[in-house]
């Protein structure tokens, strides 16, 4: 229930705080007074969208508030998933709009979505105004208007996840099968690829061991001579180093006795002795190893020639990369193999899933199928009591063979208003009065099984007056011992039937121009009847009939 609405700096509201309270609700004001403000300001604060043209002084932010009963515990898991603060008792919503063009909202003083703010919005008060009368046109507000007199609506939400669930998986199925064919055409060619890399049996650094194995066969005959070269320099001439190495070492022992700085020098001569004995045994050695050896450097190129064509061919560099190909392969193909065997799991769990909805969807058809009777019954009785005693309304039912989003049924409201005229779409035939009236007695019928604890109802009077007003306030009446009903209203027989009545006024001077509203009591509400009666000149017979009107309603309590 809406308990409290603050308003500052909002249009022609300097600051405004409204307490409301339980049953029916009515608000008056003559035009221009600034009714439509308010009802613009409670629409901002549940999420509609910002209009910086309705910040007052443009030097300051514009904030609105509303308090709101908690409507028991089905908001809580909504809250928690949000990580918003639950709290058992209140549910405080705020927005701001700032002079720069900065919006912001909040639910229980934690920043929340604009997304989030309408959604939860939606779940606490309904706001309907006299253009939304149009949504009575529209085939799913009409099965949703049947579901919510019927009953449905958990069951309905329970539909619709199962519903989603079996098109997830119907798109999955419709991918899989689509991969499955582009992939049944790739197969052949990947394991023409994956073979090609296993019968190379790739080995890592393999590449960079071959190009130095190669590089040395081409050179053989260089490098040996070389290296030949080298031992004749150090060992084996008649000048080798070796030698002369000896006889310095021989000469420097002769007199290492006398000065110790020539013993460390002979002792480092001796190591370097070592040394180049050790280079000498290695250089003989790898000569020895080298030979020039046709058949493996053919061989040795033809492998390198292998690896080069695969980098190429698969613009890769490197075996490295060469073997994660071969891995990706061998994954696209077990994917592959692997196909057909999901294919089939989710074609069974798609069959069950189907099974479900059909089974759902066709007992959703027999319960509205069952309803159908009396819903259309209680709408022509509403309709004769708002002054139609000709009406007669009939939904019109058709069923397809496979389950939508709403079930298998699609509907239409037929209408007719007067005697002799054939029951057709009500979008077609209905005037804006006749249609405030079929939506007025559908938010009464529903107003037992929806768990919106507010309605707002602004001007669906429009286009009735006198004894069907009276009828119209009465309906409203019963509909708010429901729920908080609040009803923005020019005809004084709705005014009369409410419990708490507020008037919207609006002062001017020379500078400016605000809206303000007042509860009236007694004499002030007298007056406001009176001025609804006969205009602003206030007269004693007029105040004498509003009395009446309001004595007859205090008189029906």
């Amino acid at each position: 229930m809406l308990k409290d609405l603050n308003i500052r700096n909002y249009a022609l509201i300097e600051e405004l705080e409204i307490e409301f309270s339980e049953g029916l609700t009515v608000i008056t004001g003559e035009t221009g007074s600034g009714k439509s403000v308010l009802l613009d300001a409670l629409s901002l604060v549940l999420g509609a969208r910002s209009d910086y043209s309705h910040i007052g002084d443009p030097g300051r932010k514009s904030i609105v508030e509303a308090r709101f009963l908690t409507p028991g515990n089905y908001l809580e898991e909504f809250f928690s998933d949000h990580e918003l603060d639950w709290d058992p008792d209140h549910i405080y919503l705020r927005r701001e709009l700032a002079p720069g063009g900065k919006s912001r909202a909040f639910i229980n003083d934690t920043p929340a979505s604009l997304h989030i703010l309408q959604y939860l919005g939606e779940r606490l008060i309904d706001v309907h105004s006299q253009h939304k009368t149009q949504a009575l046109l529209h085939q799913d507000f009409q099965l949703a208007v049947l579901d919510s007199f019927a009953g449905l609506s958990e069951e309905i939400g329970k539909y619709r996840k199962e519903y989603r669930h079996y098109v997830s998986l119907f798109q999955k199925m419709k991918e899989l099968l689509e991969l499955d064919r582009q992939s049944r055409s790739d197969e052949d060619y990947f394991r023409f690829l994956l073979n090609e890399l296993e019968t190379t049996r790739l080995q890592p650094g393999e590449k960079m061991e071959l190009e130095k194995e190669l590089s040395i066969l081409s050179h053989a005959g260089e490098i040996k001579s070389q290296l030949f070269a080298v031992l004749q320099i150090l060992s084996d001439s008649e000048h080798a180093v070796t030698e002369g190495l000896v006889e310095a070492i021989r000469r420097l022992s002769q007199i290492s006795a006398f000065d110790p700085a020539v013993r460390q020098l002979e002792e480092r001569l001796a190591g370097n002795f070592v040394d180049l004995k050790d280079i000498v045994g290695d250089i003989s050695r790898a000569g020895e190893g080298i030979q020039h050896d046709p058949e493996r450097m053919r061989l040795v190129s033809e492998r390198l020639d292998i690896i080069y064509r695969l980098e190429q061919k698969h613009r890769v560099q490197g075996e490295e990369e060469l073997l994660r190909l071969l891995d990706s392969l061998k994954e696209r193909l077990e994917q592959i193999t692997g196909l057909e065997e999901m294919i089939a799991q989710v074609k069974q769990e798609l069959g069950k899933k189907k099974k479900s909805v059909e089974e759902m969807s066709r007992w959703m058809h027999n319960k509205r199928l069952d309803i159908k009777e009396a819903f259309e019954e209680k709408i022509v009785y509403l309709l004769k009591e708002l002054g139609m005693p000709h009406a007669r309304f009939a939904i019109d039912f058709t069923a397809s063979e496979e389950p939508g989003p709403d079930g298998v049924d699609s509907l239409r409201f037929l209408f007719s208003a007067n005697p002799g005229t054939g029951l057709m779409n009500i979008r077609r035939i209905a005037s804006g009065g006749e249609l405030s009236r079929v939506m007025l007695g559908i938010k009464s019928m529903v107003s037992l099984q929806n768990m919106l604890p507010t309605l707002i109802l602004d001007e669906i009077d429009s286009g009735v007056s006198g004894m069907i007003a009276d009828r119209m306030g009465r309906i409203l009446k019963s509909t708010a011992k429901n729920m908080q009903v609040i009803v923005i209203t020019h005809l004084p027989q709705l005014a009369v039937q409410g419990d708490h009545h507020f008037q919207v006024f609006k002062e001017t001077s020379d500078s400016e121009a605000r809206s303000g509203i007042r509860k009236l009591t007694g004499e002030e509400r007298t007056a406001e009847i009176a001025r609804m009666l006969s205009g602003k000149e206030l007269t004693t017979a007029t105040l004498v009939a509003a009395r009446d009107l309001l004595g007859n309603h205090t008189h029906d309590k």
